[in-house]
């Protein structure tokens, strides 16, 4: 099986890729740093175009989204744009492509519980209440819509 992981590089992509090898997944990754590519590892300019292509190339069963910008990953962070960017319009981005192009593929996409109400020790389910406690919640609560939109509407 293959897998196309967004966020390859970071914290959830590295323990995907020491699983992967255990459970004998193929992974493909897409990184927004230029200066890391090697042979299973593509570049995404967030266009569709190239999301497209890479797609095309890589033929992946599943495509995982592991990829967030989080204020805590950087110290003084102030663009609320590319984190809204990156949590946000690149789902929508995704979707459609898989939509308009590939509705065979699955698509994962990992979410926060910064979306939720923070309580102490409270144990989160598909019942707890969203009401994101800051903006990066926010992005992954819009990043949740957007998926169950296309989930509902267009059967992916």
């Amino acid at each position: 099986m293959k897998f196309l992981v967004l966020g390859i590089l970071g914290q959830d992509g590295k323990i995907l890729s020491r699983l992967s090898k255990k459970h004998k997944i193929e992974l493909f990754g897409i990184t927004h740093r230029i200066e890391k590519l090697n042979k299973n590892l593509y570049y995404w300019d967030s266009s569709s175009k190239m999301i497209n292509s890479i797609i095309n190339e890589v033929s992946p069963d599943v495509i995982v989204n592991l990829s967030a910008v989080h204020a805590s990953s950087q110290v003084k962070f102030h663009n609320y744009e590319t984190m809204y960017a990156t949590n946000t319009l690149n789902v929508l981005t995704i979707l459609e492509e898989i939509k308009n192009n590939f509705p065979k593929i699955l698509y994962v996409n990992s979410l926060s519980s910064h979306m939720y109400l923070e309580k102490n020790k409270i144990v989160i389910n598909e019942e707890t209440k969203i009401s994101p406690r800051n903006f990066y919640g926010l992005t992954k609560y819009h990043a949740l819509n957007i998926s169950e939109y296309y989930e509902d509407q267009f059967d992916l």
